[in-house]
């Protein structure tokens, strides 16, 4: 993997409620950038996030587990996050480390306490925050209804940056409401927006760009004059809008049928904050009052994972924010004054 600038780098956790379809969205994305050649299953118990023995014979993700996509000229470090109420340390780790949460809520259930939990948690830890409608494929799908429930709990300002071609058995692809463009299948093949779909596309794009005009003092002087936005002026205040959180994104699409993969990949990429758009939180008894966040700066990292593997021993995972990480380290706690050696990393 080369190297990639702080500017250049993507940190995102998914969240949600349990069995919402979080780990298959991300072995759709491992899939479709070609990190692993065979789709796993999580029923099957071979998919890439679920390893553990015991999530194995659950069915379901215990620990988090990081993944770092490449995409493009960026890379996207993803960590899939546990599900269930009993696991919410992991989620609020992964939080703490991440400039982004992609809450992932299915299509055929709707809104669940592990979403207002994810919610909640991604406010806490003021992280920019994007909703994934999944399972579009499934009986029961109803993508206009979960948005509602959304907008009815969350706000308006959470909106759609594309609509669904079909839902359950005829879900065929999805609309980019920015763009006006129709992408087909697993294969985004591009084509003509269908007739039926004509007028819903007309009223989602005309309300986005209302919002987004909104969020622009200049903008919204031409929205009201009656001038069209160009999308380049779309694009990058609703990037604004969505770093400062005036704006939630909801995409949508399957996991199953790796629809959708590469839109968040897309939109991670243009939309979300970048490794050095961090806020970063600092205790009151830290050694240091802020941080610099840039390579040259002296090293500053934070362990937010620790586990026992069976293989390799005692395992940490680690953020860092400033710095370089190399040579041999030794991984100190410090305690209301006390500090003991703990460990020590070694980076080649």
């Amino acid at each position: 993997m080369k190297q990639y600038q702080a500017e250049n780098i993507r940190n995102v956790v998914l969240m949600g409620h349990g069995s919402e379809g979080k780990t298959t969205l991300t072995e759709a994305i491992l899939f479709s950038i070609g990190a692993i050649s065979r789709f796993g299953k999580v029923d099957a118990g071979t998919s890439a996030s679920d390893f553990d023995p015991d999530e194995i014979k659950r069915k379901m993700s215990i620990n988090l587990s990081v993944f770092p996509v490449e995409w493009e000229d960026v890379k996207i470090n993803i960590i899939d996050s546990p599900g269930y109420p009993d696991f919410i340390g992991d989620v609020k780790s992964a939080a703490r480390v991440c400039e982004s949460a992609v809450i992932v809520v299915g299509a055929n259930a709707g809104i669940k306490t592990g979403t207002l939990t994810a919610w909640e948690t991604a406010g806490e830890s003021e992280i920019s925050r994007v909703f994934f409608i999944s399972k579009m494929d499934r009986e029961n799908a109803d993508f206009f209804k979960v948005v509602e429930e959304i907008q009815s709990k969350f706000g308006n300002s959470c909106l759609p940056l594309q609509i669904p071609s079909g839902s359950q058995h005829d879900f065929k692809g999805i609309i980019d409401l920015i763009s006006q463009k129709y992408y087909a299948g697993t294969e985004r093949t591009e084509s003509g927006i269908p007739s039926d779909l004509a007028e819903a596309v007309s009223d989602w794009r005309e309300k986005l760009v209302e919002a987004v005009a909104e969020t622009d003092d200049v903008l919204i002087e031409k929205f009201l004059a009656g001038e069209p936005l160009t999308d380049d002026e779309i694009i990058s205040s609703l990037i604004a809008a969505v770093k400062q959180g005036s704006i939630t994104p909801i995409i949508c699409g399957s996991g199953l049928l790796n629809i959708g993969a590469v839109d968040l990949l897309n939109l991670a990429k243009v939309f979300l904050p970048s490794g050095n758009e961090t806020r970063v939180k600092l205790s009151e008894d830290s050694p240091v009052s802020d941080l610099t966040l840039d390579e040259v700066s002296p090293l500053a990292a934070f362990v937010f994972k620790t586990s026992a593997d069976p293989y390799v021993g005692k395992l940490s995972m680690f953020r860092v924010y400033s710095g370089v990480m190399e040579g041999n380290l030794q991984v100190w706690n410090v305690n209301q004054g006390a500090s003991e050696r703990i460990g020590q990393v070694f980076v080649p």
